[in-house]
């Protein structure tokens, strides 16, 4: 493999321009790339599985509340279709890391092979999308614990205090 120029703009002071990729490197993105996409594979086939699941834990939640002799007739539908959305939404969450992840394994691996410099450029573009789409759930998901915790605090305290 020989070194790759990747951008035209300066990077120094000394007037050179470009980022090389060295041999070395590129190796590693080539490699990083081939895990990206097994990575991809794997998420495409587990947001397929939640989706399945969706569907069957929704009729099953179904059949199981048509069986209970407590249950209305309306509730039954209500709670199935409310599994089977809240799973497939799930579904849809996994699905769009994967698609990054693999989108960012194809081009890496075509990036190096071909020395293309646009996709090496579309290569970084997913893993940027996929490290921002990540980072936002996390986000997400820090709020919603620490809105939990304030809310078990509080629930705690007012218990306490009922005393």
């Amino acid at each position: 493999m020989e070194e790759t120029i990747i951008t035209e703009h300066p990077v120094t002071g000394d007037g050179s321009h470009g980022i090389i990729l060295t041999t070395e490197a590129q190796f590693y993105l080539e490699n990083a790339g081939k895990w990206a996409r097994f990575l991809g594979i794997m998420g495409f086939i587990g947001s397929a599985l939640i989706l399945i699941g969706a569907i069957f834990a929704g009729s099953f939640f179904e059949a199981m509340m048509r069986m209970s002799p407590t249950m209305p007739q309306n509730g039954p539908a209500v709670g199935g279709t409310t599994i089977t959305v809240i799973y497939g939404l799930m579904a849809l969450l996994y699905f769009f890391p994967a698609l990054y992840l693999y989108r960012f394994g194809a081009a890496a691996g075509r990036g190096v092979v071909y020395s293309s410099q646009q996709e090496v450029t579309d290569a970084i573009k997913n893993l940027k999308s996929f490290m921002k789409f990540v980072g936002v759930l996390v986000i997400i998901g820090l709020v919603i614990g620490i809105i939990s915790f304030g809310g078990i605090i509080l629930g705690l305290m007012a218990g306490h205090a009922m005393r």
